[in-house]
């Protein structure tokens, strides 16, 4: 996410500001968060890397 972007063009200053806006003007849905987040690519991922952070 390019946070400075959505901060100019939506007149916000701050991380908080960006994320209230987010959670204000989301549209209820169906979808779970499974939808917005591939969590079996971040599993997987964090695995390849998992010996270098505990090193």
């Amino acid at each position: 996410m390019n946070l400075q972007l959505y901060q100019s063009v939506l007149g916000l200053n701050t991380l908080e500001e960006t994320i209230e806006v987010f959670h204000n003007t989301i549209i209820d849905t169906n979808r779970g968060y499974k939808f917005f987040v591939n969590w079996d690519k971040v599993k997987s991922k964090s695995r390849s890397i998992r010996l270098n952070l505990t090193s």
